[in-house]
């Protein structure tokens, strides 16, 4: 009696993968990979920085500062003493952003619809408390903190997320006027009024 044929182990797709046929073979032991070195995760954890992005951010920066020293040097010498004392205070906010940038690439950005709506209504609320509580300054009530701090910047960033929220969550009713349109125009201009009276349109 004819000896029976040893099914093949590996399926297709193992074969592919293997770069070896098995049929017709014995079945073989396959080496398990070795585990990933040291280098491969500090590489995969540097993987998410996107190269162009940052270096058109960078740029953005230097050209932000250049801008905001050449506009306020003969003002900074005369209220400070230093023409680039203005720059400097300008700096170390670039470098707190740049720090905080650096916490936020870590997390993941889906966690952020779970917020959007927090979000929205705490930045309503602080643009409304800009027009009653804030420094009034060159005319107009826009920032707090002798002006370190104007809430029509976060609300730039704060309405970008709840748009990629709202986006997601009502893509099937876009077409419609009464639950697309309208609710989108209420909320944006909500946020463009806000900004409108304090005014900050710079």
């Amino acid at each position: 009696m004819a000896d029976r044929p040893i099914a093949p182990e590996f399926t297709d797709a193992d074969d592919d993968l293997m770069g070896v046929p098995t049929i017709g073979r014995r079945s073989q032991v396959v080496t398990p990979p070795a585990p990933p070195r040291a280098t491969e995760g500090k590489r995969a954890w540097f993987a998410f920085i996107d190269p162009y992005l940052s270096a058109i951010a960078i740029m953005l920066i230097a050209i932000g500062g250049m801008m905001v020293y050449s506009t306020t040097f003969d003002w900074s010498f005369q209220d400070f003493g230093s023409s680039a004392a203005i720059f400097f205070n300008q700096f170390r906010w670039i470098l707190v952003g740049v720090g905080i940038a650096f916490v936020l690439m870590l997390i993941d950005y889906r966690i952020w619809k779970r917020f959007a709506v927090p979000l929205l209504l705490a930045i309503i609320g602080v643009l409304l408390a800009v027009l009653l509580f804030s420094d009034f300054r060159f005319g107009a009530r826009r920032a707090f903190l002798n002006g370190s701090y104007q809430p029509s910047e976060l609300a730039e960033l704060v309405l970008i997320i709840y748009m990629a929220a709202w986006l997601s969550a009502k893509n099937a009713r876009l077409g419609s006027l009464v639950r697309g349109l309208l609710p989108f125009m209420t909320i944006v201009g909500t946020l463009a009024l806000l900004v409108i009276l304090q005014p900050d349109l710079s």
